[in-house]
């Protein structure tokens, strides 16, 4: 129905073409970044259909919106995990200390892995980055 409605509201095959290399850009570089293990395959869809919307004309310019959102929103997020680390509290960095004072050594616990994806690493979400970037193109073009 979509299809038909762009058909119809005065959009020709060109442009749907375009669209369509829009879609087959975006997805192939998500999946591309999937198979690396840095996205989720719901991001891929989700930078598919942003192609599809987007089109071929102006993928450059919506890449380096998201960039720089991605950007910003990881920094903040990795602040936010850094503060959230217990070893980084005064608590955490005295047990270190005395145990290092008291000749014994730390013990490096078997802890299970949340995500057999990831192995327990820092992880974002990406997709409120890409409906970021999306905003500051619609914004700033």
């Amino acid at each position: 129905i979509y299809f038909i409605s762009l058909i119809n509201g005065g959009f020709t095959w060109d442009s749907l073409a375009v669209s369509f290399l829009g879609l087959v850009v975006f997805f192939f570089s998500g999946l591309a970044l999937y198979f690396v293990r840095a996205m989720s395959p719901g991001d891929v869809k989700l930078l598919g259909v942003i192609g599809l919307y987007i089109g071929w004309g102006s993928l450059l310019d919506v890449s380096y919106f998201i960039l720089i959102s991605s950007g910003v929103i990881g920094t903040f997020y990795l602040l936010y995990n850094l503060a959230n680390n217990s070893a980084l509290t005064v608590k955490g960095y005295f047990q270190e200390k005395l145990m290092l004072i008291s000749g014994m050594s730390p013990v490096i616990k078997d802890q299970p892995v949340l995500h057999n994806r990831y192995s327990n690493k820092v992880t974002m979400p990406f997709a409120p980055s890409v409906v970021i970037g999306l905003a500051m193109y619609s914004y700033f073009t």
